[in-house]
């Protein structure tokens, strides 16, 4: 439950140790898939998100990361995942005050929580367990414990894809694309000028 520093040869070790057979059966399967440009395409579909919410590998989702931040009941794995991440936050936080700086937390959206149509076929369909907006209110929530700033792209994510019809991400990729890398930036420029932290 906290941050330890490690050495380099130390971290190697560690991460010698987790990439053998103490890995959950998902992430190796997962890790085997990778290599395959067949499942590059399809791991972003529709049809695999919508395999992804009702398939799990040795109780593990396929999609951890989005599993986590969307879901509204978490189990014991989930709130370790998120005590981590405030634990580091947490820790950015201390070490930035020590020159005087401030911490600015930009929210970058999963596929599902900007496309209506790719929400609509994954996440969505089972609204009792997953919420849209429920990893924004986390965020938010954890940022006001640390201290740190906090920006959530999503909206003007989802205004952009509203007005212009244009995806923000790379068609086999989860990551913005050149107009989502510049949405993001026009949204931090703006949001550092209005809290006057712009140096």
């Amino acid at each position: 439950g906290n941050l330890v520093e490690v050495d380099h040869l130390a971290g190697q070790k560690m991460r010698d140790g987790f990439s053998g057979n103490r890995r959950p059966v998902s992430a190796r399967l997962r890790s085997f898939l990778e290599q395959s440009a067949l499942y590059q395409r399809f791991k972003r579909s529709k049809l695999a998100l919508l395999i992804s919410m009702y398939v799990r590998v040795g109780g593990q989702s396929f999609w951890p990361g989005q599993d986590t931040a969307l879901k509204i009941d978490l189990d014991e794995e989930d709130r370790y995942r998120w005590a981590l991440v405030e634990k580091i936050i947490q820790k950015i936080s201390q070490e930035a005050q020590l020159v005087s700086a401030k911490v600015v937390l930009v929210q970058i959206p999963y596929l599902a929580q900007v496309y209506d149509d790719v929400w609509n076929v994954s996440f969505g369909r089972l609204p009792k367990k997953y919420d849209r907006w429920i990893a924004d209110k986390r965020l938010r929530e954890l940022c006001q414990r640390t201290g740190v700033y906090y920006l959530d792209t999503t909206p003007d994510f989802i205004t952009s894809v509203k007005q212009n019809k244009k995806w923000l991400h790379y068609p086999n990729d989860a990551h913005p694309n050149v107009d989502g890398q510049r949405l993001i930036a026009r949204t931090v420029y703006d949001f550092l000028m209005g809290h006057n932290l712009a140096g």
